[in-house]
């Protein structure tokens, strides 16, 4: 073990050392390090610091640090000492008449805006992609997809969604902050296609019955949320034997390849579009840079974006869409037990849906230790369960695609959203497939499309071509 060492590196080994430790009580703790009291040079002043409220002083000698931070028990002692110390000071803030109850117009803020653009608009993405592979590659009837499947895949978001904002407005009251940030929440995206490629369609090609292969899809889901019924309540205990870093590892993995990695690639597909709205998001929340009017970031990012493309499509300058609006009509998702005549069908699809549901409960358990983290301390069982009865609820009702806390808590965070943003994500999912605006709203929005994608869609009226071939073709017939 090391020991010894000049007066500053002892001070850098003496700031690490408490961070760390008072850190393990509470991730929003900070250490303010001063030079000592008695004679300069030869001792050190300390103090903890926990949402503003500081704890009592604390004196170290530089002589007795240095020549003791290489043993075990002085070591050991000293982080005792400071994990006391820290959780005295997290109950007297809690206690603190200053911290009290936040009101309900604190749970909701400008940054809920951020958050809700970005997690309303990948659900549904999640709902349009589902109704087109279904409708347009497999030939589902619409009235079924439409009116049933999007409707009660949809519930699940909307029950989930309404439970995490119980749960962050719960933990702003016992703990008297209001930075508490709710988990998001929604569709999974793997399993969306591995219900449409490896359950749905299979079942529709083999029997030719839409109303079947969507009784299996119904089976499958229900199966998969009870799974996870049962998974939820190893959560805590995973969360306290495997480290934050393999939790976080594994979900960090994730992100870099299908939020970063992909996207980019989209974007770079219109850069016109794509990097306009991404340079003004950066400049919003990394940059800090104030939006006209004060809106937030990234809703200026959609707006610009949208805009470009539109006007760039009237000025007939680049690719365009047609906006396709078609009526709305009221489709409730109710319950149903068409699902157990299906049952002796299901049973071979079973291998293929199970698994994910381990897998959304290991990136359930993942998502709640980011957001620890990121100083929001859940605990695991409740979002997993959350999770689960979700899943089997949208399938009781006509759901055939599992939901899941969604990886971002963090960044959500720093975007400044709070409550308010998962509130209005599951009311507008949920009122949005019911009534069909959802997927009307989705073609307002430009999102790049591979040709091939465009005329398996099911729509009508293709993308209009590019301009560059339009002058190719115009020279050729000349």
């Amino acid at each position: 073990m090391f020991s010894g060492g000049t007066y500053p590196e002892v001070a850098r080994w003496l700031w690490n050392f408490l961070t760390a430790h008072a850190k393990r009580v509470d991730p929003r703790f900070e250490v303010i390090l001063t030079p000592g009291t008695s004679v300069k040079g030869k001792s050190y002043g300390a103090r903890l610091s926990f949402l503003h409220h500081l704890g009592p002083p604390l004196e170290f000698e530089f002589r007795d640090a240095a020549d003791n931070r290489g043993s075990l028990a002085w070591c050991s002692t000293l982080a005792e000492r400071i994990k006391a110390l820290a959780r005295e000071l997290v109950t007297a803030t809690r206690a603190s008449p200053t911290s009290g109850h936040p009101s309900s117009s604190r749970w909701i803020r400008a940054g809920d805006l951020n958050g809700f653009l970005g997690l309303a608009l990948d659900n549904i993405t999640q709902l349009v992609i589902l109704s087109s592979l279904l409708i347009g590659v497999f030939k589902f009837p619409a009235d079924l997809v439409l009116q049933r499947m999007v409707p009660g895949t949809a519930l699940g978001v909307l029950l989930g969604d309404l439970a995490y904002t119980w749960l962050a407005v719960r933990l702003m009251r016992r703990s008297g902050r209001e930075d508490v940030t709710a988990m998001p929440f929604g569709i999974d995206t793997p399993t969306l296609f591995a219900m449409v490629f490896g359950v749905l369609g299979p079942v529709m090609l083999a029997t030719g019955d839409p109303v079947l292969a969507w009784k299996v899809g119904m089976a499958a889901t229900i199966a998969i949320g009870l799974a996870k019924l049962g998974l939820a309540f190893a959560g805590d205990w995973a969360r306290r034997v495997v480290p934050r870093a393999a939790l976080l590892g594994s979900i960090g993995g994730v992100s870099i390849l299908l939020i970063a990695f992909f996207p980019t690639l989209k974007i770079l597909r219109d850069p016109l579009v794509g990097l306009v709205a991404l340079i003004l998001l950066l400049l919003a929340l990394f940059g800090r840079v104030r939006m006209p009017l004060g809106l937030p970031g990234a809703f200026v990012a959609v707006l610009a974006g949208t805009a470009i493309f539109w006007g760039r499509a009237a000025l007939d300058l680049g690719p365009s869409g047609v906006i396709a609006l078609g009526p709305l009509r009221l489709s409730l998702p109710w319950p149903t037990l068409g699902w157990l005549e299906a049952l002796p069908q299901t049973l071979p699809y079973l291998s293929i849906a199970l698994p994910f549901a381990l897998v959304t409960i290991i990136g359930g358990i993942d998502n709640t230790e980011s957001a620890a983290a990121a100083g929001d301390e859940y605990r695991t069982r409740d979002i997993l369960l959350i999770e689960a009865v979700a899943t089997a609820l949208a399938g009781s009702c006509g759901g055939v695609v599992q939901n899941t806390p969604y990886i971002g808590h963090p960044a959500y965070k720093a975007m400044g959203a709070r409550a308010g943003y998962t509130l209005a994500t599951g009311l507008v999912i949920g009122a949005g497939a019911a009534t069909g605006a959802a997927r009307s709203s989705s073609r307002c929005y430009p999102r790049p499309r591979s040709r091939r994608s465009s005329s398996s869609s099911g729509s009508r009226s293709p993308p209009r071509a590019s301009w560059p071939r339009r002058r190719a073709t115009a020279r050729r017939s000349r």
